[in-house]
């Protein structure tokens, strides 16, 4: 049955990604049942799976705790930071010790 609030099982997730696991779970239950699937259990299951996916875009657990992954532009840019960091290291500038 859809939820009205987060269940048990995903309150160590921050606020946000609850609410991301049960907009996502409501959804996926809804459609699952248009599509002619009856068994509650099966709905609950399945629209349940859809929702950690969901989560799991989004978060990633770090020790006991989820935290929100960082944009691909902020990964391409860390990426690129440490690209030119060892091409100058590479040629005997010490970045950071040059420009603080």
């Amino acid at each position: 049955m859809p939820l009205t609030t987060a269940p048990k099982s995903i309150k160590n997730l921050p606020e946000e990604a609850q609410k991301v696991w049960v907009e996502v779970f409501n959804d996926a239950w809804k459609r699952l049942k248009k599509q002619g699937i009856e068994d509650e259990k099966e709905l609950d299951s399945r629209s349940a799976k859809i929702a950690w996916t969901a989560v799991k875009n989004g978060w990633t657990k770090k020790g006991d705790k989820w935290v929100r992954k960082s944009s691909k532009a902020e990964q391409d840019a860390y990426a690129m930071a440490s690209m030119l960091f060892a091409i100058l290291e590479a040629h005997g500038v010490r970045a950071l010790d040059e420009y603080p």
